[in-house]
Parts: C-alpha cells; sequence; structure tokens
C-alpha cells in the first residue's frame, strides 16, 4: 500500500490544504496519513528523516509540507515517479525570486555534513514534496539522518534540504527530477505561480513565515482555487 503523508505539527495546515490532499489521495488510490505529533526528538526542520522508520509499513511514501495545494486534476505522484526512484524537484523554478539560498550552497553544505557536494543549485531539492520507498530507499534516507546527526540538528534554514542534497549526490541515488509543476513554489511577484485559478498541479505556498506564524497562511490559499 502507497501513502500520502503530511507532516502538520502545530495544528498548521489550514482546512483547504487538508481537503485537496485527501482528495488527491482518493482519486490516487492511497492512504492519507496526517502526523500531528513528533515523530523523534529533534528540530522540526529533521522530523521528515525519522518518518520512513516509522512508517515503513507502506510500499512507497509522497511526503508533502503542510502548506501545499494539490489541483484536482493533479495525477498521482506514484505513476509519474518510477517505481525504485526518488522523486523530488529543484528548489530552482524559473520566475521565482531569489530566496535566501542566493548563490550556490553545495560547497558548504558538503562539508557541513560531510559529503560529497551538489554540483550546482539547481540539484538542490525543494524539500516540500518528496516520494520515496521507505525499505528500499533506506540506506540514502538512513544516510540522511546521518548528515544531520553529524551537523548536531543544524537548525539554519534549508539545512535539511541541504543535507538530503549532498546525499542524493554522495551515494549516487536513483532521482527522478519532476518539473516545477509539482512543487510550484508560490510567493509574491513569482509571475509563473499567478494566485486564482492554479497553472500548476501543487502548490507549494513559500511565504513568509511571519504571514505563517500570523495564521495568514489560510488566508493567501483562500485566494488560490484547487478545484477545476
Amino acid at each position: 500500500m502507497n501513502a500520502l503523508a503530511v507532516l502538520n505539527l502545530n495544528d498548521f495546515m489550514p482546512a483547504k490544504a487538508r481537503d485537496s490532499m485527501q482528495a488527491a489521495a482518493t482519486r490516487w488510490g492511497v492512504e492519507y496519513v496526517e502526523i500531528t505529533e513528533r515523530v523523534a526528538n529533534v528540530h522540526y526542520f529533521w522530523q521528515k528523516t525519522f518518518i520512513p522508520l516509522k512508517y515503513s509499513q507502506y510500499q512507497r511514501l509522497a511526503v508533502l509540507d503542510a502548506d501545499i495545494l494539490i489541483r484536482s486534476d493533479c495525477p498521482s505522484l506514484f505513476d509519474i515517479v518510477p517505481p525504485a526512484w526518488i522523486g523530488c524537484v529543484s528548489d530552482v523554478q524559473h520566475g521565482f525570486p531569489k530566496r535566501w539560498r542566493e548563490k550556490y550552497q553545495g560547497r558548504r553544505e558538503g562539508l557541513r555534513f560531510g559529503l560529497k557536494p551538489y554540483p550546482t543549485e539547481k540539484e538542490h531539492v525543494n524539500g516540500g514534496m518528496i516520494v520515496y520507498e521507505p525499505t528500499s530507499h533506506a540506506y540514502y534516507l538512513d544516510q540522511w539522518r546521518a548528515a544531520g546527526e553529524r551537523a548536531g540538528w543544524d537548525t539554519a534554514p534549508f539545512a535539511d534540504e541541504g543535507a538530503l542534497s549532498c546525499v542524493l549526490q554522495h551515494f549516487d541515488a536513483p532521482v527522478w527530477w519532476l518539473p516545477w509543476k509539482f512543487n510550484a513554489l508560490v510567493r509574491d511577484n513569482s509571475p509563473h505561480t499567478p494566485l486564482g485559478k492554479m497553472n500548476a498541479f501543487i502548490y507549494h505556498f513559500y511565504v513568509q513565515r511571519v504571514a505563517k506564524s500570523e495564521g495568514r497562511l489560510a488566508e493567501i490559499m483562500d485566494a488560490v482555487e484547487w478545484k477545476l
């Protein structure tokens, strides 16, 4: 059995996001799993590295962040990503304004985690959507968790993403890079992800943390329609 799993700590996920994910799970014929409690005693950045241990009963997992909307016609991630491959989307997307990571960080992150650096910023994974097999990909997922432990569970922004990007490169993991439309970053002045009718299969709301902490994520999502 496969599952769509979403990490929703501190009841962060808006109802609209939940509705879109549950609808996707139903269409795709997979279980919907909402993780509302910490799976390990580490910073929330690193919680995802422990999900494959706790949910190893599933053959495949699509692990998503709680600030995501899935369009009603989005094809199954389990059909798009071939079996035995790890599915992900690059953090570098055309038309998206520069984020905190304005320059290539691979060498610094490689040193931080004791791993070979990813070669360019295009190989930096956005951790908002990852598809993998908990058992057959256990070696890479274990190395991801070990990288976090070696770095003292570094809480620098995007540290977990950097660690995963280095692990995939260092161990030559089978990565299936999906188009940006399967994890389109949404932010003000982002022309390729306008509000209103979604023009990508998955919107990942990369909004300011202040807006999220003030509960404005639901308000921002209300300006987007996931049902066609």
